[in-house]
């Protein structure tokens, strides 16, 4: 015990509060989620309905979910999500019931028609409304609001400033500086949120490094003027999956391997450069100067990714174990090409058993 805080960054109580009951929510031993259920529920800044958030089965991230279970017969099916073990999955699971995203029914959105959701929507755009004109809730202010702004509350970043990391073809755009992201964790002293930061300068974990700006996926990516420059990110590359693990998870050194659980859910969002344009770093940052770790024995006998080959077809993104010729397709999409070529060659023969159809 320091400068008046405990071992895990909590402050301590001078007496003059009243001592304070702990939550008795707890981990389910099967649950794969470290976040509690009561600290994983918040309102949407855009239309005020409660969301719930769960970590998907799939891409890691957070996805926020209506509270209310739906007849899975009422609701088509692309709709289906499902809740196991603190993961959500898409379908319903075979139990006849099912979640709903969020996204899918926030009045803020511009929604197609579907005659199957069109009364729930009109039903949560009613009771928005209403909060409104009674002033329980002011929108946050936005021309048009899209599925990744809704998604994006998990952050909820009060700075200007927010560092991107890297880890293998992994990019992560964090709340807030570097050596400001603070553990989730929940402290033991006083039942909140850990003070401790996720960096620690002694263990050397990560190096600031001068990468490509990533181009946007699709054809937004050839109207993009950003081609060939440079942006300073993060780099985890030289730490062992167990550590990043801790990263991820936004963990102080104390909380790495501790059992207690999240007060809320990480932060961390996907980043995207056409979206986080504002938080892209062109000068090196002087923050989170961490002492150079000792290189891995291995690392000068395996070849590293940014050598290696990546597929030249468009959205793809598998890679060579080796370094490829320009042009080069992968084991999925050269057969995809064989056959587009044969067919359009077929087309450009003329027939000559058969007459034309004119």
């Amino acid at each position: 015990m320091a400068n008046g805080t405990h071992w895990d960054g909590s402050p301590v109580d001078d007496g003059t509060a009243r001592s304070r009951l702990r939550g008795t929510m707890r981990l389910h031993k099967s649950s794969q989620s470290q976040t509690l259920r009561q600290h994983g529920i918040n309102r949407c800044l855009y239309c005020h309905h409660p969301m719930e958030w769960y970590e998907r089965f799939d891409t890691k991230t957070w996805l926020p979910l209506l509270q209310q279970v739906f007849p899975s017969r009422l609701v088509p099916e692309r709709y289906h999500w499902s809740v196991f073990n603190g993961l959500v999955y898409l379908g319903d699971g075979g139990s006849g019931e099912c979640r709903i995203a969020h996204p899918s029914m926030c009045p803020a959105m511009e929604h197609d028609d579907e005659r199957a959701l069109r009364r729930l929507r009109g039903h949560y755009a009613v009771t928005t409304r209403k909060w409104i004109e009674q002033g329980a809730f002011v929108p946050t202010p936005q021309k048009e609001v899209s599925e990744e702004d809704v998604v994006e509350q998990i952050a909820q970043a009060d700075t200007e400033t927010r560092h991107v990391i890297t880890y293998t073809y992994w990019t992560w755009l964090g709340p807030s500086a570097i050596d400001e992201i603070c553990c989730v964790a929940r402290a033991h002293s006083t039942s909140e949120r850990c003070q401790n930061p996720v960096f620690d300068s002694d263990l050397g974990e990560g190096t600031w490094t001068q990468v490509e700006r990533p181009m946007p996926r699709g054809r937004t990516g050839h109207a993009t003027l950003w081609s060939g420059q440079k942006m300073w990110v993060f780099d985890l590359n030289a730490l062992y999956p167990d550590e990043y693990k801790r990263w991820r998870s936004q963990r102080c050194t104390s909380h790495a391997k501790s059992s207690a659980p999240d007060v809320k859910p990480p932060q961390w969002i996907p980043f995207d450069a056409l979206r986080h344009d504002a938080f892209v770093v062109y000068d090196r940052p002087t923050a989170a100067n961490a002492r150079k770790r000792n290189e891995h024995p291995l690392k000068g006998l395996v070849q590293p990714l940014a050598s290696a080959g990546r597929c030249s077809a468009e959205g793809c993104s598998n890679r060579s174990h080796r370094s490829e010729e320009d042009g080069w397709l992968c084991w999925v999409c050269e057969p995809i090409a064989r056959r587009r070529a044969r067919t359009h060659e077929q087309w450009q023969k003329p027939s000559l058993e058969k007459d034309p159809p004119f």
